[in-house]
Formats: C-alpha cells, sequence, structure tokens
C-alpha cells in the first residue's frame, strides 16, 4: 500500500492514507493509523472517513477529550450522519456518561441507520438504560422508530444481543430464551431468537446445542444464509468437512451481496474445509478471492492459508511471503511460524533459517510436533546434541510419535559413531606420540 501512496495523484492521497489507516487500525496499530489519518486529513481536511478513524483512534487510546473534540467539529459538517453520533456515545458509555450517550442516541432510527450499527446501538442503550434511575431516563427521549424501551419483548431481544457484542454468551442465551417465550412474538423474532442461541453455542463450542437452533430456525426460513453459514461452521468444527463444504457452498451461492460480512466468513471457512481435506486447489481459490477483497476478514490467517497451500504444492519460496505477511500482522500464532519453518528447512540452503521460527513456535505453544520440526531441522544440519535434547522434549509430550523416536535414535547413533570416530583416532595420535624418537 505505501508503494500504492507514493504513485497515486495528487487527489486521492487523502483516500490512500485514509484506508492504510483503517488497515492500521484493524490491527491494533492505533498510533500508526493515527498518522495515516494526520496525512489523509493534511490533503483533505473534510475527508469524513479519516476523520471517523481518528475518532476511533482516540477512543481505543482512552482519549476522550480529543475523541470528543474531532467528532464535534465532524457533527458541524455532517450533521445528518449517524455513525458520529453512534462513536460519541460509545465515547461516553466507556466514561460512564450514560444520559449523555443517550442524548446521541436520540437521533438513531431504522431509517437512517444499517443493521449491524442497529444491534449494537440496542445493547448500549439497554446497558445505559441499566445504569440510570427512572427520573433519569424518563427525560431522555429516544426516537420512536428505533424501539419503545418499555417493550419488555424487544428489552429481552436488545440484552440478548448486547450480552452477544461482549462475548457474554451464557447471558446471552438466558436473554434470548426469556425473548423466545414471551407470548405473541413473530416467526420472525424467532428466526432470530434461534439464530442468535445458536451463535452464542457455537462460539461456546457447543456444537450440538448449535447445531439444534439452527434446526429450528430452518424449520422457519430454508433460504437464510446465515442458518447455513453456522451449520458449514460448526460442522468443520466437528471435522466434519466435506458436509462443511456442501453446506457452505449452499450459502455462498445464497448470497446475493458479495461483500457481507457473512459471504466472506462462509468463503473463509469454506477454504478452511477444503485445507483440511486436502483439497488444496479449491481452497486457493477461496483464498485468492478472500485476498483480494478490500475487507481485511481474517487477514493474518487468509495469508497463512495461502503460505500453508504454496507450501504444500512446492512453491516454497512464495509460501515464505505469505507466512511473513501473515506473522508481521498478528505474531501471536505458532503454526504460522512452525508452518514458516518446514518451507525453509525444505529449501536447499535456507534450513539454518528454519531454526528461529520454529524456536519461536515453540516460545508460543509447546507442542511435540514443534519439537519434531526442531529436531529434524538440527538433523539436517548435524547439530546432533541439539537435535537429541528437542527431540526428547518431544517424546516427554508425546511418547508415541513414531517420526521423533526414530530421529533420535538415528541422531544418537550418529553422535555416537562420531565418538568412537574420535576417540580412535586420539589413541592412534598419542600412541604414534609415544613411539617417536
Amino acid at each position: 500500500m505505501t508503494k500504492a501512496i507514493e504513485y497515486c495523484p495528487e487527489h486521492k492521497k487523502d483516500k490512500y492514507y485514509s484506508r492504510r489507516g483503517d488497515f492500521n487500525r484493524l490491527y491494533k496499530k492505533a498510533k500508526n493509523a493515527l498518522e495515516d489519518y494526520e496525512k489523509s486529513l493534511s490533503f483533505n481536511d473534510k475527508n469524513l472517513d479519516s476523520i471517523y478513524g481518528k475518532a476511533l483512534c482516540y477512543k481505543v487510546l482512552n482519549k476522550h477529550h480529543e475523541a470528543f473534540t474531532i467528532l464535534d467539529k465532524a457533527i458541524k459538517l455532517y450533521p445528518n450522519d449517524v455513525n458520529l453520533y453512534v462513536l460519541k456515545a460509545e465515547c461516553y458509555i466507556k466514561i460512564g456518561e450514560y444520559k449523555k450517550a443517550l442524548e446521541c442516541y436520540s437521533v438513531v432510527r431504522h431509517d437512517n441507520t444499517d443493521e449491524d450499527t442497529l444491534e449494537k446501538v440496542y445493547g448500549n442503550i439497554v446497558l445505559c438504560y441499566e445504569n440510570l434511575n427512572d427520573k433519569e431516563c424518563d427525560s431522555i427521549t429516544i426516537h420512536d422508530e428505533l424501539f419503545d424501551p418499555k417493550d419488555i419483548i424487544n428489552m429481552y431481544k436488545y440484552k440478548a444481543i448486547y450480552n452477544y457484542s461482549l462475548k457474554r454468551y451464557n447471558e446471552a442465551i438466558v436473554a434470548y430464551n426469556q425473548f423466545l417465550e414471551q407470548d405473541n412474538i413473530s416467526d420472525k423474532d424467532k428466526l432470530e431468537g434461534y439464530k442468535g442461541v445458536a451463535k452464542c453455542y457455537f462460539y461456546l463450542k457447543e456444537y450440538d446445542a448449535s447445531l439444534k437452533y439452527l434446526f429450528y430456525a430452518m424449520k422457519l426460513d430454508t433460504s437464510d444464509p446465515e442458518i447455513y453459514l453456522y451449520l458449514g461452521m460448526n460442522y468443520s468444527q466437528q471435522v466434519a468437512y466435506n458436509k462443511a463444504i456442501d453446506i457452505l457452498s449452499k450459502c455462498i451461492s445464497l448470497h446475493k451481496n458479495k461483500t457481507k460480512y457473512s459471504y466472506r466468513l462462509a468463503l473463509f471457512y469454506r477454504a478452511y474445509s477444503y485445507i483440511n481435506s486436502g483439497l488444496l486447489e479449491e481452497a486457493e481459490k477461496d483464498v485468492e478471492v478472500l485476498l483480494n477483497s478490500e475487507y481485511y476478514l481474517y487477514y493474518s490467517e487468509i495469508n497463512y492459508f495461502m503460505g500453508y497451500i504454496k507450501s504444500n504444492t512446492n512453491r516454497l519460496e512464495e509460501s515464505l511471503v505469505y507466512f511473513d505477511e501473515a506473522i508481521k500482522y498478528d505474531g501471536r500464532f505458532s503454526l504460522h511460524y512452525h508452518e514458516k519453518a518446514i518451507a525453509l528447512s525444505n529449501i536447499p540452503g535456507r534450513e539454518a533459517e528454519a531454526i528461529e521460527p520454529a524456536k519461536k513456535a515453540i516460545e508460543l505453544e509447546e507442542r511435540a510436533s514443534f519439537y519434531s520440526t526442531l529436531g529434524y531441522v538440527y538433523c539436517k544440519l548435524q547439530m546432533y546434541n541439539e537435535a537429541i535434547k528437542v527431540l526428547e522434549r518431544g517424546l516427554e509430550l508425546n511418547s508415541e510419535d513414531e517420526i521423533m523416536q526414530d530421529n533420535l535414535r538415528k541422531a544418537k547413533e550418529i553422535l555416537k559413531t562420531k565418538e568412537k570416530k574420535s576417540s580412535s583416532f586420539l589413541r592412534r595420535f598419542f600412541h604414534n606420540l609415544l613411539h617417536i624418537k
């Protein structure tokens, strides 16, 4: 993206800097993002995306005064942009100013806010009302077209959405079930309730319970892509990859909007299922689509997928580009380092470079397979003492690993042979020395 900024026309630089700022912000590099937004605004001080992104960074960095300052200026420029009010409300919530947050939400309506933002607003409004007394609540007027806070059915629904957004899945399930138990609930609301419970159970890794509620939902609607998405995700986590591929393909075919989050998530999980089924050519097509998307869904993992595909189709040098990109944007995943080490260990002349990522993988997570790889690398480099130590530790974690057992046996035999040769040489040397006249 740096090169794109360098060569793009002057009148487009604000947009390119803004986009790079979004990218850095998504990967929790708020300070880098702020620099990009500042550069963007130096070319166009009315770039709304950069103004919004800058305020988001201040919120993340807990610089609420700066966030309020920029949001107030932005609202004067764009008084009809609901997202600015929503962000301002979130800043107020972070500092416990719930009444002021509700005042910001008073401009929100169904007809001027997207569905994802509305769900977040619903949950936050519940939070605000829970933290205010009745008198304070009565002094706030939420737009009638948003929802009636006295409507008990909706209150359960919004409470469920709020807990789900905070990853408090057990609390969300309780609220969803209270919502589903209400009289006169519509089929549309039942559908949302069933899907909500199913998603909570999925993230709690209770896959059978998740599937149960998805089947309830399917009785109400057989053409909802989100139902097929979570069915496929459940099956992929239960290692039923062929079933997951079929269902996720159905989900993808039902999507008319190819930019939706759920569409990209379906592609991601189908690629994951293809890889685990050994269908690397099919996986590569899905990963290519995701990499060429302007949305950075699971960016690190997608690069890892492509690195894995390239590495396992004998395109080792190409694979390193993707492993490095994956690690650059999120260095928390041990597998990313491990697969990079495997690729390097199989490139003639680059075996020694595999040591560092192999060690990093072990540092992040102790797995027998990681010790096996590092031991293999040491053996290839004829570093047998190091190999023996590493392989012995690996066998402590998995004593039944036959590859490690074999490599350890060979390493010990080679080292023993070397020691015998060395000892024999020294004996001959001193014998000859004693006989020199």
